[in-house]
């Protein structure tokens, strides 16, 4: 009898350590989890800030190109010469229609750099952490070769705007300069919306898990618009 008890409480004590290990290794596999989740959504939190930074910049540089060269305002320098006559209140409006004009110019140079600066900076951060939400490498790729080509876009457009003789601003076809910068704005509201589902895919890839929620894939209202998917550009039906 003495025997079975012993064998009965050995039995017992071997349970007791088996359970503790297993709660101790399950306990260990938990935290190692929640450190994951929680330098996940740290990097989530990083990668939101600098596309914050980038997204305003953006949209600065944007509204910009939209609104265009400040024609009317131009126009409206010289009605007091067209008013009084006088050689120096026409000679003045014209000085400062062609000051608005190089001021505009120089604004959108200064938008664009400002914009380049912390697209690179966004760039550089998303490659850095890639290596923690490698499916979505392509997006990625993707995201950036579109934004290359419309910094090209951009860069472009301000070129065309510099070359425009601003002495002789009363020539120019502003027909055609607001057609140009409303194709331009057009195509940086698309890219605008790419980036908008690849950050919908880092917070799925990064932090769905830890809130219970992901983002659906947007749908826009035109179907001539694509999105930014794991798998590439694709029309959502």
């Amino acid at each position: 009898m003495d025997k079975f008890n012993l064998i009965l409480q050995s039995f017992l004590v071997l349970i007791t350590i088996v359970g503790w290990f297993v709660a101790y290794l399950f306990n260990l596999r938990q935290q190692r989890k929640n450190l994951e989740l929680e330098a996940k959504y740290r990097v989530y939190e990083k990668l939101w800030s600098v596309r914050g930074v980038m997204h305003n910049s953006f949209s600065s540089l944007s509204s910009q190109i939209f609104v265009g060269p400040p024609f009317i305002l131009m126009e409206s320098c010289g009605i007091l010469g067209g008013i009084t006559g006088k050689q120096e209140d026409v000679w003045k409006g014209e000085q400062d229609a062609i000051k608005l004009l190089f001021e505009y110019r120089n604004n959108l140079s200064k938008l664009n750099e400002d914009f380049g600066n912390t697209y690179l900076q966004f760039w550089r951060d998303v490659e850095m952490w890639l290596h923690v939400m490698p499916e979505l490498e392509q997006a990625s790729r993707i995201l950036f070769s579109e934004f290359g080509i419309i910094r090209d876009k951009i860069y472009k457009h301000l070129s065309f705007l510099q070359s425009l003789n601003a002495s002789d601003w009363k020539k120019i076809n502003k027909t055609e300069i607001k057609e140009r910068c409303e194709t331009v704005w057009e195509e940086m509201n698309n890219l605008s919306s790419y980036a908008e589902d690849f950050m919908g895919l880092i917070h799925n890839e990064l932090i769905g898990q830890l809130f219970d929620y992901t983002k659906s894939t947007r749908k826009p209202l035109d179907p001539k618009y694509k999105v930014l998917t794991k798998n590439g550009l694709k029309i959502v039906d």
